[in-house]
């Protein structure tokens, strides 16, 4: 399960909710760019202008991982994200569970 947090938000907003997949499923989670414990440095405000980027590090991510089939649970803008990886690698992902997209 990949747990990806809203805007104004971080990887820390599913704490409570991670304990209950832990022992049943590999977890990823991460910070988006621009938020939590993300490198600030990576920011740029020309790169970042639409989802497109979020949703190519989210790419990124899942090929570090070696992810396949993977249930993406996105949070607010995160679950549009999800949506954009997945229209672009479909292998990643069995399901998309998008909170308040």
């Amino acid at each position: 399960i990949i747990f990806a947090h809203g805007f104004g938000t971080d990887q820390s907003a599913w704490d409570q909710v991670k304990e209950a997949f832990i022992s049943n499923y590999r977890i990823i989670l991460f910070d988006n760019v621009g938020g939590g414990n993300a490198d600030p440095q990576s920011f740029s405000p020309n790169k970042y202008t639409t989802l497109q980027p979020y949703a190519e590090d989210l790419i990124a991510i899942c090929e570090a991982y070696n992810v396949k089939d993977a249930i993406l649970v996105g949070h607010s803008v995160s679950g549009m994200i999800g949506l954009l990886a997945a229209l672009k690698r479909p292998e990643f992902f069995s399901k998309l569970v998008m909170i308040g997209a």
